[in-house]
């Protein structure tokens, strides 16, 4: 009796105990406690078996590099990667490989693409198509098989006042959604969230056009040259890097992994343009902040504990437009989007959810807080 009522006792102590420590952790605002009470970020979760978790388990975040209100935190890999050869939008349309035309008399929230190359060929959800009858960004990650049939595209109008076209088929301008749009494109918030963005885009910038067009903020003068400075920011991906997590203001805006180097590089220049149109209408500001406290900076180890969070999110599978599997990651603060092929990641993007990183000023510790904090 008297050894199970000491057992019952240690029990009891280890579940108070365990209380105290999940309590400190899930605690959202400054602790004026000791230092092992302190939030801290959470530990690494063993993979949950798929292959994009597997993936993030073998990232390993190097030494940023910084432009203005941007850091770039390179993500290599460990061992081998996927040596297949991807063709990007640009490329392939370039070399006559990819036809991009309307759906018929056209179809806002759809266009027909057909892959004539032996290549494979990524589309990637931001990237942004011209012509035809309006303009239009890419809403999904797709991967098209070669010499392929023709298959139907998700996308959203990002030039709301235009309707007619000389021709049916689409170019590419070799530019790219801001973070925040293609979001916005990935989590089917609808097309008036859509041209709500656009528009948000162009009042910051100080553009207007007749038509709307998202394309007419991104080849203003004024925007080519406030983004050139951001070029600096990690201007070519070192070796091994195959992805990239981006800080904006001090605040994780979102982490980029492909398949592998080859691919990331010939994105990355677009990659970035989405961000910094995102970061320099508020770099002034950034200025102010910088002057008016003291801030810790993100670091290498702030990225991998969020990186870490993806083995508690859920994963919701579906099947790709043609090749592959698209995973919709929700869930333990994340929130993104995934694209698989025969156990590669062709391409996986996620940001906070319903957390944002950030300093704590002045202690040195990181603490989560919602959006609307």
């Amino acid at each position: 009796m008297k050894h199970m009522v000491m057992i019952a006792g240690l029990v009891l102590v280890g579940v108070l105990v365990s209380g105290q420590t999940h309590a400190s952790y899930l605690e959202t605002g400054p602790t004026s406690g000791p230092a092992d009470r302190r939030i801290m970020p959470p530990p690494p979760r063993p993979p949950r078996g798929n292959d994009i978790t597997r993936l993030v388990s073998r990232l390993t975040v190097g030494r940023p590099y910084s432009t203005r209100n941007m850091t770039v935190f390179p993500l290599y890999v460990d061992g081998a990667t996927d040596r297949t050869r991807y063709v990007t939008l640009d490329e392939a349309l370039r070399n006559g490989w990819l036809r991009v035309y309307e759906k018929g008399a056209g179809r806002v929230q759809e266009v027909i693409v057909r892959n004539d190359s032996r290549h494979y060929v990524f589309l990637m959800a931001g990237e942004i198509i011209s012509g035809a009858k309006q303009n239009r960004v890419i809403a999904t990650d797709t991967l098209l098989r070669p010499h392929g049939p023709e298959v139907a595209v998700p996308v959203y109008c990002v030039e709301r006042g235009r309707w007619v076209g000389k021709t049916m088929a689409f170019r590419s301008e070799k530019s790219f959604a801001n973070n925040a749009l293609r979001y916005k494109a990935q989590s089917k918030a609808g097309q008036d969230a859509v041209w709500e963005e656009v528009g948000r885009v162009a009042g910051e910038a100080g553009v207007s056009s007749p038509t709307s067009d998202f394309q007419a903020v991104v080849n203003d003068k004024e925007v080519q040259n406030a983004l050139a400075d951001y070029a600096n920011c990690m201007p070519r991906p070192p070796r091994r890097c195959i992805g990239a997590a981006i800080v904006i203001n001090n605040r994780l805006a979102g982490v980029e992994v492909f398949a592998n180097e080859t691919l990331f590089a010939a994105l990355w220049p677009k990659v970035r343009r989405g961000y910094a149109l995102d970061a320099y209408p508020i770099y002034k500001d950034w200025l102010g902040y910088e002057r008016r406290a003291r801030f810790i900076p993100i670091g290498q180890r702030e990225i991998r504990a969020f990186l870490s969070r993806v083995h508690g999110a859920r994963f919701t599978a579906r099947n790709g437009i043609d090749l592959g599997r698209l995973y919709a990651i929700r869930g333990n603060g994340i929130g993104g989007e995934g694209l698989v092929f025969e156990a590669s990641v062709i391409h996986v993007n996620f940001a906070p959810e319903r957390y944002v990183i950030h300093p704590v000023i002045p202690r040195r510790q990181i603490e989560l807080r919602t959006r609307e904090d």
